[in-house]
């Protein structure tokens, strides 16, 4: 989301020479409560603690169980990744990457109407199909 995935997108972007409209960038990666263009799902989902004010945010995983939607794929998190890749593991990296990303969707699926107001969600729902 906007502390890690859009960044290293981003960066990567730029390293690799690929263009990016300018602005996107910065519409993206709003703080969350101002952006209307992406949703952070672990930051609206975090809670803050009563007793320090900071944001608590917990995994994928977690959230994943609680909602009863199922778990990420069996011993593989983000930090496989990287040693996987030295190996040519491909196929078992787009695997982990692809089960993460229909996931996270499954997940915004559910939790999106306790999130977004019903106008921004028609709006969703008609980008997504």
């Amino acid at each position: 989301g906007i502390g890690f995935d859009l960044p290293i997108l981003h960066r990567r972007a730029m390293l690799q020479d690929i263009s990016v409209a300018p602005g996107m960038y910065h519409a993206l990666t709003k703080r969350q409560e101002y952006n209307t263009d992406h949703f952070d799902l672990m930051l609206m989902l975090a809670g803050r603690n009563p007793f320090s004010g900071k944001l608590e945010t917990k995994s994928l995983d977690y959230y994943l169980y609680r909602f009863g939607i199922g778990q990420k794929l069996d011993s593989w998190d983000g930090s496989k990744v990287y040693p996987a890749w030295k190996e040519g593991w491909f196929d078992d990296i787009e695997k982990y990457c692809r089960h993460d990303v229909e996931m996270t969707a499954t997940l915004f699926e559910r939790v999106a109407p306790w999130l977004i107001a019903p106008r921004k969600q028609e709006a969703v729902q008609q980008a997504a199909a």
